[in-house]
C-alpha cells in the first residue's frame, strides 16, 4: 500500500531550509512531532495530523488516501485543453448546437471526474449542455404529440432520435430521451414515425462517415417502405443530392 505514495521525510531540526519551504506551503497541524501531511499529485493538501498511525490503523490510513487520490489528476496541459474545449462548447451552445457542444467535452470524460476546483466552470458548461438537451427533449416530445403537420411531428421524432443516439454516453440525457421515445411509441402512429426518423438518422450518420453507398441504400428503403410520407419526400431530396454529387 505504501508503494502507492511518494514519501518525503523532513527533519525539522536539521533540514531547516526544507522545513521552512514546506511549512510556507502547508500549515503545520500542531507543535509536536511527528507531523503527517498527505498531498495529492496536483500539490493540494488532502490531510494533515499530529502523530503517525501504527499497525492496522496505518493500513486503514493508507488505503483511505490511496483510494481518494486515485481519482483523475490533471496536468496543466490537460487543464488548458479542457478549458479551450469548454470555451468552444460555450460558443456552440450559444448558437443552439448543444450536441456539438457536448462532443467538444465528451472526449475529456475521464478528466472531468477530477475534483480539481479549476474545472468548476467547465463542469458548469457541461450542466448547461445537459439542460439544453432536456429542453430539446421536452420540445421535441411536444412536437410529436401536438404537431399540426406531419413535417412538424417528424421533426420532433428525428430530434429525439438524434439526442438519444448522439448523447448516449450522457446517462441522464440518454435515459430521458429513451423514456420519451418509448412513451410516444406506445401510439402505433408514432411508432411508424420513429421508424422513419431512425432510418433518416442512420442515413445522415452514414453520410457523415463518408459511407455514401450505405446512405443511398437507406434513403431508397425509406422511399420504398414509406411511400407518400414526409420522410419519403426528405429521403428523395437527400438521395438526389447524393446521386448528383457522385
Amino acid at each position: 500500500m505504501a508503494s502507492k505514495f511518494v514519501t518525503i521525510h523532513i527533519n525539522c531540526d536539521s533540514d531547516k531550509e526544507a522545513w521552512s519551504f514546506w511549512t510556507k506551503q502547508y500549515k503545520p497541524p500542531g507543535n509536536g512531532i511527528p507531523m503527517i501531511w498527505v498531498v495529492n499529485p496536483a500539490g493540494e493538501l488532502t490531510h494533515s495530523q499530529m502523530g503517525a498511525p501504527q499497525g492496522p490503523k496505518l493500513v486503514e490510513f493508507l488505503s483511505k488516501y490511496a483510494k481518494e487520490l486515485s481519482k483523475a489528476v490533471l496536468s496543466s496541459k490537460q487543464l488548458g485543453l479542457l478549458k479551450a474545449a469548454a470555451k468552444e462548447a460555450d460558443a456552440l451552445l450559444e448558437s443552439g448546437n448543444f450536441v456539438s457542444a457536448y462532443y467538444k467535452l465528451s472526449e475529456f470524460s475521464e478528466e472531468l471526474k477530477s475534483d480539481n476546483k479549476a474545472l468548476t466552470k467547465v463542469k458548469a458548461t457541461l450542466k448547461k449542455i445537459e439542460q439544453a438537451a432536456f429542453d430539446k427533449i421536452a420540445s421535441a416530445k411536444e412536437s410529436v404529440e401536438t404537431g399540426l403537420s406531419e413535417s412538424k411531428r417528424l421533426d420532433g421524432a428525428f430530434q429525439l432520435t438524434v439526442v438519444a443516439g448522439k448523447m448516449s454516453e450522457a446517462e441522464a440525457v440518454s435515459e430521458k430521451a429513451e423514456a420519451a421515445i418509448k412513451a410516444l411509441k406506445d401510439d402505433a402512429k408514432n411508432a411508424e414515425l420513429f421508424k422513419q426518423a431512425k432510418l433518416l438518422y442512420e442515413a445522415r450518420e452514414a453520410v457523415a462517415d463518408e459511407e455514401t453507398d450505405k446512405a443511398k441504400k437507406i434513403y431508397e428503403k425509406v422511399i420504398a417502405d414509406f411511400k407518400g410520407t414526409e420522410a419519403a419526400r426528405r429521403a428523395k431530396t437527400k438521395l438526389d443530392g447524393l446521386q448528383g454529387g457522385s
